[in-house]
């Protein structure tokens, strides 16, 4: 079974709030936020984009979202279901970066139209796991 994760209030609409991207600070102890100018278009080119910017340090030298030894294998949507593919190497990522990685990447994909859930999986020795280590196929 996997998680999911979500963040932030819809209810806020995007052109109220503009939309955020989430990065780590250089401490490693919390998210910090960026407005972000995502292009318009189709939900999967911004679901890419904002994947490609999660994978690159934020402005004040905030750290990537996404470090640079996790590798994304993909992800599908489905009925507002985004699930994000992780290489292996996100199981070795200490646990409170673990944490922050997780929640930056679900809380900036939750922000795009038609993205309703996130969920997190990644990829061992052939098998789907979710973030907490559970098997799911």
């Amino acid at each position: 079974i996997a998680t999911f994760w979500g963040c932030g209030n819809k209810s806020v609409t995007k052109a109220e709030k503009g939309f955020q991207m989430y990065y780590v600070n250089t401490a490693n102890t919390k998210l910090v936020t960026e407005s972000y100018k995502l292009q318009e278009g189709e939900t999967e080119n911004q679901i890419s984009e904002a994947l490609k910017a999660l994978q690159r340090n934020g402005k004040d030298n905030d750290k990537k979202a996404i470090p640079d030894t996790v590798t994304v294998n993909g992800y599908t949507l489905a009925d507002g279901l985004l699930t994000v593919d992780f290489g292996e190497s996100y199981n070795v990522l200490n646990p409170q970066v673990e944490v922050l990685c997780r929640t930056a990447v679900v809380c900036t994909l939750n922000q795009i139209d038609g993205v309703e859930y996130v969920a997190c999986t990644i990829w061992t020795d052939r098998r789907r796991q979710n973030s907490n280590g559970n098997e799911s196929i």
